[in-house]
């Protein structure tokens, strides 16, 4: 809950009802907690770890930038060597410009999940968001990373998804959370069968 103080500021508060008893009657008592130091305290601590995870993320977000950009530079440069040769029609220069314009886009909206993500967000910024959308959000983070270790991700919405209020954020943030450790649970799986095989293949070859 945000409370008002008499100045006006708004802030972050527990209420707390409970019933008391008397000789004179039961009645109840209602406490009112300034928890502003709490939550920026929290805060503090979801803006640390979402740095944490962009960091461990690095590696694969930069695979995933660098593919539309050697799209982009491979387009460039053949339209640049045909147009030396005379031999780029209208038709052609058409289709490279309009590739090289949509993985432009595929950039900028990699680079705006970044932003997005990476922000810090207050306690009180509830905000009308569509799930779905934060969930293709956070798959978009993480395609790149997982894509590494060989992993692909399967994503099937409803189209009937409405919006709902509160922190886009943080429920990203927690998908990327389910989503890292369904990597390291995976992986762990996948190293376990690699021993076990390992293991049986030295047996055989002892006996």
């Amino acid at each position: 809950m945000m409370g008002i103080r008499a100045d006006g500021n708004r802030f972050s508060t527990d209420v707390v009802m409970t019933l008391a008893k008397s000789p004179a009657g039961d009645f109840y008592v209602l406490a009112i907690r300034d928890t502003t130091s709490q939550r920026t305290l929290q805060e503090e601590l979801i803006q640390a770890s979402k740095l944490s995870t962009l960091g461990e993320m690095a590696a694969g977000m930069a695979h995933e930038l660098n593919q539309p950009l050697n799209v982009i530079r491979m387009s460039a440069d053949n339209a640049a060597m045909r147009l030396e040769r005379g031999a780029a029609q209208e038709n052609y220069l058409q289709e490279t410009l309009n590739g090289i314009g949509d993985q432009a886009a595929k950039l900028g909206k990699m680079i705006l999940d970044l932003r997005i993500f990476s922000r810090r967000e207050e306690h009180s910024d509830k905000l009308n968001f569509i799930p779905t959308e934060v969930a293709g959000a956070a798959c978009r983070l993480m395609r790149g990373q997982l894509n590494i270790d060989s992993i692909d991700i399967i994503e099937s919405y409803s189209e009937s998804c409405r919006a709902v209020q509160g922190s886009g954020n943080q429920l990203e943030q927690v998908i990327i959370n389910l989503l890292s450790n369904a990597r390291d649970a995976i992986s762990v799986s996948i190293r376990k069968v690699v021993e076990s095989y390992e293991s049986d293949v030295i047996q055989r070859s002892c006996r």
